[in-house]
Order: structure tokens, then sequence, then C-alpha cells
């Protein structure tokens, strides 16, 4: 055991305040098996419930603010009906585009 090249683990101290809010992330949405779930930029441009709708051709999804819709837990949204009615089998992470507060995330 004597000749083993072990490193030792020194954490880093924070980044200062400013520098880690300059950093800014892109919205998107991430697709599980059974869930859609919003990172904070996405999360901030839409409001407690949403329609989802899904454009078959060119494989797009459209999030939009409905007071009739989906409701939206924390930053999560059930969706596993919506997979399953479209044939949505991708998953992962997918950047989306707003335009007037609708968010649009392509899956191909």
């Amino acid at each position: 055991m004597k000749d083993l090249a072990f490193e030792v683990y020194t954490p880093r101290k924070g980044a200062p305040r400013q520098a880690r809010t300059a950093v800014r992330r892109k919205p998107g949405i991430r697709i599980s098996k059974s869930s859609l779930v919003f990172n904070k930029p996405a999360r901030a441009l839409l409001g407690e419930r949403v329609e989802l709708a899904f454009d078959r051709e060119e494989r797009v999804i459209r999030v939009k603010t409905d007071p009739a819709g989906l409701a939206i837990k924390k930053t999560k949204l059930f969706g596993k009906g919506f997979f399953k009615t479209f044939g949505i089998v991708e998953q992962g992470f997918f950047p989306v585009v707003e335009e007037d507060g609708t968010l649009y995330a392509r899956l191909s």
C-alpha cells in the first residue's frame, strides 16, 4: 500500500457572488420517461398553468401559459399521457426558444 499515488482532495472556494450570477443559463426542458422539468430560466417565462402542444412533422413541443391548462408542480409537469398520445420517446435536455411568452423545444 505504500507505493500507491494518492492525491488529496481540496475543495475550491466558491466564486464571488457577482461572478456566479454573471453566467446565464439558457432556458430548457429536461424530458424523462414521465415528466417535463423546466430549468429556472424556462420556468420564469411561464405561469402556474400551461398548455402543451406538439407538431408531429417538425417534432417540436410548444408550451404556453394557459389559465385552464395543466398545473406545473414547482418546476415539473407530469406528461406521461402527452408522451403516449404523440409517441414521444426522446429523453434528455432540450433547449427552448422563447417567442412572445411561448416556449418551443425541438426534439430532433
